[in-house]
């Protein structure tokens, strides 16, 4: 069966994933409501696993991750190809980095509870006041010393952003979800967007554990998930 398979022009090397500046934008939660429920645990699991781990950005990697912790969703022939969550964590770190301190612990050293700033916001502006502080996008030129700090907006609103690559792994998935005559992407099609994607970094982390990625799009593509 032929695939959707390249890799993007202008992407730099296999490595931790850099994502957009931007947080989910319209056509990336159209990108989510394309998803069955199944796979909307494996992102939420996947979104977790970033935070944990101090990361800003979602990664093929954090899917991965998440798609190993929920080994359940897929069928027992490709679950058991994949590693352990445990395993795919350990792979991760060894490439990305030790998961750094959280901001708001670092916060509580000082005496600042990042939950009580977020609560008086709310009380002070609104409930959905934080909602729209990770929307707000800043066009004045304010001067070098009057300018916007990001990470205060992102520490605030608990800013994710999406990595090029898993836009791409979505896009992928979809089409395979559609060849299998699928509604939405589940699980299974989720992995095959991954694995299609030969410099993704989940890829790479697979590679490491003993596991060959295109084994595993093989298998799926060729109908026995």
């Amino acid at each position: 069966m032929a695939t959707d398979r390249r890799v993007p022009r202008g992407h730099p090397p296999v490595g931790a994933q850099k994502a957009s500046r931007a947080p989910w934008s319209s056509k990336e939660i159209v990108v989510f409501d394309r998803c069955d429920d199944a796979a909307l645990q494996v992102v939420h699991s996947a979104i977790d696993s970033a935070r944990g781990l101090g990361h800003n950005y979602l990664g093929t990697e954090h899917l991965l991750f998440a798609l190993a912790e929920h080994r359940d969703l897929l069928s027992a022939e490709v679950a058991s190809m994949l590693p352990t969550a445990t395993a795919v964590r350990s792979a991760m770190v060894s490439v990305v980095g030790e998961p750094v301190r959280r901001d708001a612990e670092a916060l509580r050293t000082v005496g600042i509870d990042l939950e009580e700033v977020r609560s008086a916001v709310r009380r002070t502006f609104g409930e959905e006041a934080i909602a729209r502080l990770a929307r707000r996008r800043s066009h004045q030129a304010w001067p070098p010393w009057r300018q916007r700090s990001r990470r205060c907006t992102s520490l605030l609103a608990q800013n994710i952003t999406m990595a090029p690559r898993v836009k791409q792994a979505f896009e992928i998935a979809s089409r395979h979800a559609e060849r299998r005559a699928q509604p939405r992407i589940d699980p299974i099609s989720l992995l095959f967007g991954i694995v299609d994607l030969e410099d993704a970094l989940a890829n790479r982390l697979l590679r490491e554990n003993g596991v060959d990625p295109d084994h595993i799009r093989t298998i799926v593509s060729g109908g026995r998930s």
